[in-house]
């Protein structure tokens, strides 16, 4: 049974937070070693608010064509504020609503397809990969940027350092049990990083490379940067405690309940925590790297 949200996924969980998920000089780096400088028609899949299109973008010569496809009707539509990101850049940009497994074009078509945390919410990853293949030119660069957000469960920041071990343990089988919970659930896999060099293989993809993204947030007192400020409104503001209610309790019982008091366990320990987050924050006494395991693995047709 699916969820009902009001937002689009990458509105609800990220919001401003988005533009900080990467350093610009590693970005740079990618755009050397993928050779964006001489792609001239690049497709987005599952393009979401375009935070990931925008980035590649670029890197594109001028005259480039973009386009970006989202299967949810709230993102795929025109924008007078994306045209006029991409006018300025002189490049023509298109958006179309189309499903990743379904999209419509011809073989062959774009020099470059990409995409970013798209593939952690499809039930087969392969197939959706297969159809970014189809219309991938030969000789084209098909490259991914998808997570293990399993290593989140186990980060400490200034509150979680004091944990005892039995707390740790429950927080890592929490995420475990909502990744497999997701997974029985046929909506994904929220460490699909992890297995992308093998889906490209399986697919005989070439010259397939695995790059780590180097992005930690440096989140120290005073909280000045806008950066800082939009990582910690992102956490003090998200309702995580219905989130929890409702999808989590839905990946939790796929289990047949083996495993529901861990979950009550952690939706009482994330209220306290989010209390306790909010104090430190306003008393200047919280800290955090705040980084995550990103992957970005390309490969050529």
């Amino acid at each position: 049974m699916a969820i009902n949200k009001p937002k689009g996924h990458s509105e609800e969980y990220f919001g401003d937070f988005r533009d900080y998920w990467y350093n610009q000089d590693f970005l740079e780096l990618m755009a050397k070693r993928w050779e964006l400088s001489g792609v001239q028609n690049l497709l987005d899949v599952g393009c979401g608010q375009c935070h990931w299109t925008r980035i590649v973008s670029q890197f594109l010569p001028e005259g480039a064509k973009v386009t970006a496809v989202d299967a949810d009707a709230k993102w795929a539509k025109e924008s007078s504020k994306l045209q006029k990101f991409f006018d300025e850049k002189e490049i023509d940009f298109e958006i179309k609503q189309s499903d990743v497994l379904e999209l419509p074009f011809a073989d062959n078509s774009f020099d470059a397809v990409t995409c970013q945390t798209v593939l952690i919410h499809i039930e087969n990853p392969l197939d959706a990969l297969r159809e970014m293949k189809r219309v991938l030119k030969p000789g084209g660069i098909l490259f991914c940027a998808e997570p293990n957000n399993l290593v989140a469960s186990i980060l400490k920041d200034s509150i979680t350092a004091d944990f005892e071990i039995d707390e740790i343990i429950d927080w890592f089988i929490f995420g475990l049990i909502k990744e497999k919970g997701k997974i029985n659930l046929k909506q994904g896999d929220n460490s699909i990083g992890d297995l992308l060099p093998k889906l490209f293989s399986q697919l005989e993809l070439k010259d397939i490379k695995v790059h780590i993204s180097d992005k930690a947030n440096c989140i120290v007192p005073p909280y000045e940067t806008d950066e800082i400020r939009a990582i910690l409104k992102f956490r003090l503001e998200n309702d995580f405690e219905e989130f929890m209610k409702a999808e989590t309790k839905e990946q939790f019982e796929t289990f047949g309940g083996k495993y529901e008091e861990i979950r009550q366990r952690i939706e009482q320990k994330t209220k306290k925590y989010k209390s306790e987050l909010k104090d430190a924050i306003e008393n200047q006494n919280y800290y955090d790297v705040s980084t995550a395991l990103m992957y970005l693995v390309s490969g050529r047709k």
